[in-house]
């Protein structure tokens, strides 16, 4: 975040605050593979859940 700061001439606290602000912005590292399903109150309306239910079931995994 220091590195982007400084290309985009940019206060390293907002380039922080942006990126601690979304949250699919990983700040540190992930797995190998990093599946993420929505899981907020619209998507859940839309089916998010079934999505996740049913990737459980075909990858043999659990979320989190």
């Amino acid at each position: 975040m220091r590195k982007v700061a400084k290309i985009t001439e940019v206060n390293e606290m907002d380039v922080y605050e942006v990126a601690s602000f979304y949250t699919m912005f990983n700040r540190e590292r992930v797995g190998k593979y990093h599946l993420q399903i929505c899981g907020t109150t619209p998507c859940q309306l839309k089916g998010s859940e079934k999505i996740i239910e049913a990737c459980e079931k075909h990858l043999g995994i659990k979320s989190g």
